[in-house]
């Protein structure tokens, strides 16, 4: 990784904060393509037919706390790229020789490995970034230069995820620090990425749809075991066996029984955390899960994008001089049955995450891919 580099990703971390410290909106990335972007049989890029200006994101496009990045495998959910969600076997690594003393860069091919990405077969991956613009890094690059590609987080803990690689000498040379989506090809093709606009081009225009993505990403509360996803909480899952009883007009449900009907084996696990956001807000022993798990509840309010609202009790949240039994909205449950205990502090629990939590999804937008829509 060049010094260049790190004064780039340095300076960019420095412009980010200024522009949140004004207060701006989200990013509008929900307008819909007008043809599915067509696949490659390998990542190359395409040659460029005359095209319009790309549509630009709004200013104020991100949030450096609760931005959800999807990771995707052929069009399917793996993971969300957030520090409480990072497997917790995962590595920091320092970068000494560009001057950087503390560990704080995640390896990607470490972290793709974590959660179950097998790098062997990988062909490409794309990150989305800003203006619809389009980073790749070939599998036989990852392969060849595993230590290369590396990420961090604006607050090291928290915030926006960020890339830290130099591009000199690799088949797509755009750089962008950030990150939207990433999507990993394993079995289908790299959907082929323009040279002049480094986008996909869709009837001349750059656009944001998501490879092999039919509708829009999904937002609900992810349950992790060992680093993997095992399931999201969705209203269609919430079946009858879950139900414990009522509050008022809204379904009580079980924690423990949506854990396991994603196959978690929550009954052996070391210890549970519930997070909002970057925070982990809740931590059981097994002790403690072992007590709770009976009576512990969530429910899944109307327009709450599909997160659950648990009923966290007071001895599991961060040390407070009032304690008591609060209801949080949970944006992922982390199961560690053989993985290392995550060593993040608990942080109280905060009544203004909920409409954060979905920040980076919630309008990311997808196309499934037409594979005879060949090089248009």
């Amino acid at each position: 990784m060049a010094t260049t580099n790190h004064l780039l990703t340095l300076a960019t971390v420095t412009l980010v904060a200024g522009v949140v410290s004004v207060g701006c909106g989200k990013r509008d990335v929900s307008h819909a393509a007008t043809k599915s972007v067509a696949p490659s049989n390998t990542s190359t890029t395409i040659a460029d037919a005359p095209v319009a200006p790309a549509v630009e994101a709004q200013h104020g496009s991100r949030r450096v706390k609760n931005l959800d990045v999807p990771v995707l495998v052929d069009g399917e959910q793996v993971a969300v790229l957030r520090t409480g969600e990072l497997p917790t076997q995962l590595v920091a690594h320092d970068d000494k020789k560009n001057g950087v003393e503390e560990a704080r860069f995640y390896r990607f091919s470490e972290y793709l490995t974590a959660i179950g990405v097998d790098i062997s077969k990988i062909k490409s991956i794309h990150l989305q970034a800003n203006m619809d613009r389009i980073a790749s890094i070939e599998g036989s690059e990852l392969r060849a230069e595993p230590t290369r590609f590396v990420f961090d987080f604006l607050g090291k803990t928290n915030g926006s995820v960020k890339a830290a690689w130099d591009t000199t000498g690799m088949k797509n040379t755009f750089h962008s620090s950030e990150m939207y989506a990433v999507s990993i090809f394993v079995n289908k093709a790299a959907p082929a990425v323009s040279v002049a606009k480094s986008c996909y081009l869709v009837d001349g225009h750059c656009s944001n749809d998501l490879a092999y993505v039919e509708k829009k990403v999904p937002t609900g509360t992810r349950v992790y075991q060992d680093g993997k996803l095992v399931g999201m909480a969705k209203r269609k899952t919430l079946t009858d066996a879950l139900v414990m009883g009522r509050d008022g007009e809204d379904a009580k449900y079980s924690v423990a029984k949506l854990a396991q009907s994603f196959g978690a084996d929550i009954t052996h696990a070391k210890s549970i955390e519930l997070l909002q956001g970057d925070d982990v807000v809740a931590r059981f022993s097994a002790n403690e899960w072992q007590s709770a798990a009976p009576a512990l509840s969530f429910k899944l309010p109307q327009h709450n994008h599909g997160k659950i609202r648990v009923f966290v009790p007071a001895n599991v949240q961060a040390t407070s001089d009032s304690p008591a039994n609060r209801e949080a909205t949970i944006s992922a449950i982390v199961i560690h049955k053989s993985s290392p205990l995550s060593t993040l502090d608990l942080s109280p629990i905060s009544d203004d995450t909920a409409p954060q939590a979905t920040a980076g999804m919630e309008n990311v937008q997808g196309s499934p891919i037409n594979p005879s829509d060949e090089g248009s």
